[in-house]
């Protein structure tokens, strides 16, 4: 990693972190560099050029044909289009103006991420439950994280969770590591009682990683209210490849 600063005089005007990560690189196959953490304030198009042409020439240095901004390790989504609602916990707040700045530094546009909602209404809550009684009448089990014994939790978790996302554009293996300091992060928040393991005949089938909402951590400006509609958790949903008694 390296990180960059641009300043005029004593007054910083834009940074960000150059970032080699050999996990992404040897799993896609693929010499691609991370410009992380980006910020810059208004006004700042010369300088953010200046900073980001600094980050990408180390990047080159390195041996990394192309750089990334936006997504990767360290880095979440830029939001589009909505800049006043508060964004799912996974993507940041960013100003209009940092699209401008990004693609007169010569980004483009790659992939856009799209957050669904949903109101939680009773026949949702009975469509599901009736879908999870089904799931258990087949012979499967869906268990909470907080339910599965800890020596076996996060090994089987990341397995899995590996698996199924292995194929999905940009992501990066974790390691048991990681994932066990993220329980250990998120627990108080209800993690453990939110994310499930599926098992079929005792084999791991799939995964949901389920994080409350928790705008209440959220910064917010005088008379500034967080809406209903703001209050969204983190669901992500991974089935693990079919092979042997996996579905």
């Amino acid at each position: 990693m390296r990180p960059f600063l641009a300043r005029a005089g004593s007054r910083l005007l834009a940074r960000a972190v150059a970032v080699v990560d050999d996990r992404y690189n040897q799993h896609w196959q693929e010499r691609l560099g991370h410009l992380s953490l980006f910020e810059a304030l208004p006004d700042t198009r010369e300088a953010t050029q200046l900073l980001i042409d600094a980050a990408c020439d180390w990047l080159k240095a390195q041996g990394m044909e192309a750089a990334r901004a936006g997504f990767g390790l360290l880095d979440f989504p830029f939001a589009i289009d909505d800049y006043t609602s508060l964004p799912p916990s996974r993507a940041r707040q960013n100003p209009a103006y940092y699209h401008q700045l990004l693609k007169d530094a010569g980004f483009e546009s790659e992939k856009g991420c799209v957050d669904y909602k949903i109101a939680v209404r009773p026949e949702l809550m009975a469509r599901w439950e009736n879908a999870l009684e089904g799931a258990r009448r087949a012979g499967d089990e869906i268990i909470p994280l907080k339910d599965v014994p800890a020596s076996r939790r996060v090994c089987e978790f990341t397995d899995t969770w590996n698996d199924a996302f292995k194929a999905h554009w940009g992501i990066t293996p974790s390691t048991k590591d990681e994932f066990a300091l993220l329980f250990e992060t998120l627990a108080p928040a209800g993690l453990l009682e939110t994310s499930v393991l599926a098992y079929r005949a005792g084999t791991p089938i799939g995964v949901l990683y389920v994080v409350p909402e928790g705008t209440a951590r959220a910064i917010l400006k005088p008379g500034r209210v967080v809406q209903e509609a703001e209050k969204l958790n983190v669901l992500s949903i991974g089935c693990a490849s079919p092979r042997g008694a996996r579905g």
